[in-house]
């Protein structure tokens, strides 16, 4: 009775982390928003022959990319070793297996956006023609690493 008291616990808690993490996802999305607002001098940045592109749009991106390829192992690590715990708790062979099943299932997903992501890029760079390859790249690493951003000034 002891143990699943505890997982009850460990679920509600799990929740709580969920919506901290989401709270916190949701501010990072609008913060370029408010900094835009505060700001009036609004910098803006030229990727290849794209001009006028708003600062905070590339260091969103950045940021979003970051997050994506730095957080998706360790949210896959956090959520298997709970899964697991859960199911050798409740010592049900069924529940092993499927817990078993599940992690089999988020190791896949982790797999596929790192693959997407390289991919992805991959393409980009070896589609582009050799006249704009310099400009393609620069305007992937603006947008995926904040680099090689070149800064603009819009004409009013």
């Amino acid at each position: 009775m002891c143990g699943i008291i505890q997982l009850e616990e460990l679920s509600e808690n799990m929740n709580k982390i969920k919506y901290i993490f989401f709270g916190l996802l949701s501010f990072m999305l609008f913060l370029p928003t408010v900094v835009a607002d505060v700001n009036p001098h609004l910098q803006y940045v030229s990727c290849g022959d794209a001009t006028g592109i708003p600062a905070p749009v590339p260091q969103l991106t950045s940021i979003i990319f970051t997050l994506l390829i730095v957080l998706t192992p360790i949210i896959l690590i956090i959520f298997s070793i709970i899964t697991l715990t859960k199911a050798m708790a409740a010592q049900k062979a069924d529940d092993i297996v499927k817990a078993r099943n599940s992690i089999i299932k988020k190791v896949i997903a982790a797999a596929i956006v790192f693959l997407v992501a390289g991919i992805t890029q991959f393409v980009i760079t070896q589609a582009a023609s050799d006249g704009e390859s310099g400009n393609l790249t620069s305007c992937l690493s603006c947008f995926l690493y904040n680099t090689n951003c070149t800064p603009y000034n819009m004409q009013w």
